[in-house]
Formats: C-alpha cells, sequence, structure tokens
C-alpha cells in the first residue's frame, strides 16, 4: 500500500544477504520503511558493507522538513551500530543548496559520514526534473571515501524519460573501497 524502495546489482559481482526493514514502527518520520542489506564483493580482495535504500518524507514545510530531520537522526544512531561500512542512497527530499536543507543532514556529517553528493549539489547538479533540484542523495558512513558522483542527464535521450521512466534522474557513484585503496 506503500512506494517500496529496492536494489538492482550484478549477481556476478555482488551477493546480497540479510535484508531487513528498517524503523517499520516509525511511519511518522519514516513514511516508507528503509531497506537494508549485507553486500559482499565477489572478488579478491572481498569486501562487504551495508546498503540501505531510503525515500523520505517529501513536501517542502516545515513539519516535513522536521519529519525528515528526525528521520535522518534516527538513521545516524542506526549507522552507529553497524560493524560494517555503509552506503545509504535514495530520494532524500531534500536539496543541499541552501542552509536548511544541509541542516538536515548534519547528524550523519556530525557523526563522520560523508555526504557524497553534496559537491554536484553546490556545482548545479540535479536529479528531481520539475525542481531541478538534487534530492537524491548518497551517504557513505564507515569508510575512507574517494568518490566521483555524475548525474547523467538520460531526460536528453530521444525518448519521453519523464513521462515514461521517472520525474528522478539516476544519481551514479564511482566508490572505491578503501580496501582495494591499500
Amino acid at each position: 500500500s506503500y512506494q517500496k524502495v529496492g536494489f538492482i546489482y550484478r549477481g556476478d559481482l555482488f551477493e546480497v544477504n540479510s535484508a531487513v526493514l528498517l524503523f517499520e514502527n516509525q511511519g511518522f518520520d519514516f513514511p516508507r520503511p528503509p531497506l537494508q542489506v549485507r553486500v559482499s564483493l565477489k572478488s579478491e580482495p572481498s569486501y562487504q558493507f551495508i546498503a540501505i535504500a531510503l525515500h523520505l518524507k517529501a513536501g517542502v514545510d516545515d513539519a516535513d522538513r522536521e519529519r525528515r530531520t528526525r528521520a535522518v537522526m534516527t538513521l545516524t544512531e542506526h549507522l552507529q551500530t553497524l560493524d560494517l561500512p555503509a552506503v545509504v542512497l535514495g530520494d532524500c527530499n531534500e536539496s543541499l543548496d541552501w542552509n536548511v536543507g544541509v541542516a538536515v543532514f548534519a547528524p550523519l556529517e556530525n557523526a563522520g559520514a560523508t555526504l557524497v553528493t553534496l559537491p554536484a549539489a553546490l556545482d548545479g547538479a540535479y536529479s528531481y526534473l520539475p525542481s531541478e533540484r538534487l534530492i537524491d542523495h548518497i551517504v557513505v558512513s564507515g569508510a575512507q571515501v574517494d568518490t566521483a558522483v555524475t548525474v547523467p542527464r538520460l531526460d536528453q535521450a530521444p525518448l519521453d524519460y519523464q513521462g515514461t521512466v521517472s520525474d528522478h534522474l539516476p544519481v551514479v557513484v564511482s566508490w572505491l573501497p578503501d580496501v582495494f585503496a591499500k
């Protein structure tokens, strides 16, 4: 009865298991429960991390922003309990090109997580077509981050992307886990 999140991945590269819906009893702050999975890289050296897909409360008024802020605080507390690095990604419904948007994510950054989409947002990239704002974000926690973020402009392709696929563009990150950086 609600929008669900999920993961699409290459089975020849990754093994995904231990799926769990988070914060199901906190529907006010999380109207759509985040999905958490454990991901194992099928190569040498082996690498594991947690991936969490989320879709935070939409809306532009103060009450909506307060719900997103409380959700981010709960998510931050959860990330601090994990024994593996984590990647959090999804529709956060918050823009980072103004102070109130940055404040929503402050608990994550204060806990040492990296909002890897921040530079793209400040450079004018956007993922939500109707408002031309970057509201889909990627956060890495518990790992060193050396990333490159791109937002492919699929809306400029010959097909009617917004009319047939989505009003959001994909946000792509190239992330080199610290195990490979050594």
